[in-house]
C-alpha cells in the first residue's frame, strides 16, 4: 500500500513541478525586444516601432501584440513582417507604425509573444518597455500640455494635409459652379423668335410623312417630342427645348391652370422618352393617335391664347375712345363765337 502512494506522490509531482519547470526553460529560449525608429516625437505624429523574436526552429511564434491598449497611442493595422538578411538566423522582424496620441512622455510596451513547440508546451514571453518623449508646450504651470504645433500641421493617419486641403478646394469650386448655373439658367431670357410658325400645320406636316406605317416608330415620337417642345417654347415663354420632361412639367403646373391639358402634355412626353430612351413600343392604339392627341392641348392654348389677346384688345380699344355726348364747355364756346360773329356784321 505504501509503495502506491508512493507512485501517486512522483506523478503529482511530475505534474505540477516538472511540467512548469519545462515550459520556464522554454521561456529562456526565446527571446522578445522592441526599439523605436526615433529618440523623441512630436504630438500627432507617427513612428517605427520594431519588434525582434529570437526562438529556434521547433517553436511557432505568431505576431506579438501590445499587452496593453491605452488611448495615448494607436497602433492601426497589422503588423509588417520584415524577412531576416540570413535565412540561417533566428530573428524575426515586426514593424508597427505607432501614433502618438499624448503630450508627454510615451510609454510603449510590453509587447507579448504567444509561443507553442514541437512537443506541444505552450506559453508566453514579454519584452521590454520603452519611453519616448513627445514634444509638447505649456502655456502656463495652471494649463495642460498642448501639442506645440498648428492642428494642421499634425499628421492624419492615412491622408496627407495637402490632399485635403486640395479636396476642400475643389469642393468649393464645384458649388460655385453649381450656383452660377443654377443663377443664369433662372435669369436667362428667352430667346426671341423671329419667324412666325404655324403650330397646327407643324403637326399635320408631321403626319402626313406617315412615320408609323412606314416603320419609323421612333423617328415619329422624337419629331413630336420635338415639337411639343418648340409649341411651349415659343408661347408659354419657358426654355422647355433645353429643359428635361420632369422640368416641363413643373413649369406647365406653374404656368398653365388647366389640369387635363398639363397631364395630356406630360403623358406625350413621358411616352416619348421611353420610345427613344427606353425602346418602349407603345400599343397600336396610342402610336397611332400620338399626333392627334399632341394636337389636342396645343389646340387648346392656342384658343386661350387668342381668346386673352382679343380681350386685351378690347380692353385697349374702350380705354382709347372718347366719352358718349358733347362736351358742355366746348358746346358753350362754339355758341358764343357765333354770337360775336353776329355782331360784328
Amino acid at each position: 500500500m505504501l509503495g502506491v502512494y508512493k507512485y501517486i506522490a512522483l506523478f503529482l509531482l511530475v505534474i505540477f513541478v516538472a511540467v512548469p519547470v519545462c515550459a520556464a526553460d522554454r521561456e529562456d529560449e526565446i527571446g522578445i525586444t522592441i526599439y523605436a525608429s526615433v529618440s523623441q516625437i512630436t504630438f500627432g505624429d507617427s513612428l517605427s516601432l520594431f519588434c525582434d523574436i529570437s526562438a529556434p526552429e521547433q517553436f511557432d511564434i505568431p505576431e506579438p501584440f501590445p499587452e496593453d491598449q491605452t488611448t495615448a497611442f494607436q497602433i492601426p493595422g497589422q503588423p509588417e513582417l520584415i524577412l531576416p538578411p540570413d535565412p540561417d538566423s533566428d530573428v524575426t522582424t515586426y514593424r508597427f507604425i505607432v501614433y502618438a496620441f499624448a503630450p508627454d512622455t510615451l510609454s510603449i510596451g510590453p509587447f507579448v509573444a504567444e509561443f507553442i513547440d514541437a512537443e506541444g508546451t505552450s506559453g508566453n514571453v514579454r519584452s521590454n518597455v520603452i519611453e519616448i518623449p513627445v514634444n509638447s508646450v505649456i502655456e502656463s504651470a495652471e494649463s495642460p500640455q498642448m501639442p506645440n504645433r498648428n492642428p494642421l500641421a499634425v499628421k492624419s493617419a492615412g491622408i496627407s494635409v495637402w490632399i485635403i486641403l486640395i479636396l476642400c478646394l475643389l469642393a468649393v469650386l464645384c458649388a460655385a459652379a453649381v450656383f452660377y448655373y443654377i443663377r443664369k439658367k433662372r435669369t436667362a431670357p428667352a430667346p426671341e423668335i423671329f419667324e412666325p410658325v404655324d403650330e397646327i400645320e407643324e403637326f399635320l406636316r408631321l403626319k402626313d410623312l406617315k412615320l408609323y406605317e412606314s416603320g419609323y416608330l421612333k423617328e415619329l415620337y422624337v419629331q413630336v417630342s420635338l415639337k411639343m417642345r418648340g409649341f411651349l417654347y415659343r408661347n408659354l415663354e419657358f426654355d422647355a427645348l433645353n429643359d428635361t420632361t420632369g422640368e416641363i412639367a413643373h413649369e406647365l403646373s406653374n404656368k398653365y391652370a388647366d389640369k387635363h391639358v398639363v397631364d395630356t402634355i406630360n403623358r406625350i412626353l413621358e411616352e416619348s422618352d421611353s420610345v427613344k430612351y427606353a425602346k418602349y413600343a407603345p400599343p397600336f392604339e396610342l402610336s397611332t393617335t400620338v399626333i392627334d392627341r399632341a394636337l389636342e392641348p396645343v389646340k387648346a392654348i392656342l384658343d386661350e391664347i387668342a381668346l386673352r389677346k382679343k380681350e386685351e384688345e378690347e380692353a385697349a380699344a374702350d380705354n382709347a375712345s372718347p366719352e358718349d355726348g358733347p362736351d358742355p364747355v366746348t358746346e358753350n364756346e362754339s355758341d358764343m363765337a357765333a354770337e360775336q360773329n353776329e355782331g360784328d356784321k
